[in-house]
């Protein structure tokens, strides 16, 4: 829907909220992470965490490293059109996975009180703070204003891969990204 928002609107009410459909997806990766690491053993955590943190990266690098050369070859909306066309992939095998987790439901207890028992988990709402103005920053510059930025100082689209790969590279190497825990 972020990207068929982006195609056909231009407004700023239109734009955030295809902003914010996008960073709702976005945040599926915490379920993905879940329904992955039950394909592996305890033991077994680390090697599955690692895996998943280069299929987290790994899509997007590529997609940066070809949308500049696409935009040049097809224009600005070209590469929303590819993420409709992939969005609508997803969406018809997300049909097909399967939970093959333990059932562990808590009976007689209401979504509400499941909402009110994380509302009052200490720091939650400091540490949610924080990691929203952090987020905020990265994406809002790294991918908002960047481009902008290297418009005006001449770097055209099909160079905008390089800024790119060094701010993925330098996510997926740093020393507090999942890739380095054990």
């Amino acid at each position: 829907m972020s990207c068929f928002i982006f195609l056909f609107f231009d407004s700023f009410i239109m734009v955030i909220t295809a902003r914010l459909l996008a960073g709702m997806t976005a945040a599926m990766w915490v379920m993905a992470t879940v329904l992955y690491s039950q394909h592996f053993t305890k033991d077994q955590s680390s090697k599955a965490m690692g895996i998943l943190q280069f299929l987290t990266v790994f899509p997007p690098f590529l997609s940066m490293a070809v949308s500049g050369y696409l935009i040049h070859m097809f224009g600005w909306m070209f590469p929303f059109w590819i993420g409709v066309a992939v969005s609508c992939i997803g969406l018809v095998l997300s049909f097909y996975i399967k939970d093959y987790g333990p059932r562990q439901t808590a009976k007689g207890m209401a979504l509400s009180d499941y909402v009110k028992q994380t509302w009052h988990l200490p720091d939650l709402k400091a540490l949610t703070t924080l990691s929203f103005i952090a987020h905020t920053v990265l994406f809002m510059t790294v991918f908002g204003f960047t481009p902008i930025y290297e418009e005006t100082v001449g770097i055209d689209e099909k160079q905008l891969i390089w800024v790119m790969c060094a701010f993925l590279f330098r996510k997926s190497w740093h020393p507090c990204s999942a890739s380095f825990t054990k």
